[in-house]
């Protein structure tokens, strides 16, 4: 069974979250905080694009 990609972008999102408890620098909270970000958005886009349900292929 292949490992869900929401559970690794969980993780990913998991991993910047610990960097900016450590890195107190302006930038690099900024850049971690907006991979955090980038990653816990995109955590259900795998499932989206992938749907079976016939109302998102006609809406895609």
């Amino acid at each position: 069974m292949a490992p869900n990609p929401a559970n690794g972008k969980l993780r990913e999102a998991e991993f910047f979250s610990i960097l900016m408890g450590k890195h107190f620098d302006l930038y690099e909270f900024r850049y971690f905080l907006s991979a955090f970000l980038s990653a816990l958005c995109s955590r259900t886009e795998h499932n989206r694009l992938h749907s079976a349900d016939p109302r998102f292929q006609d809406w895609w």
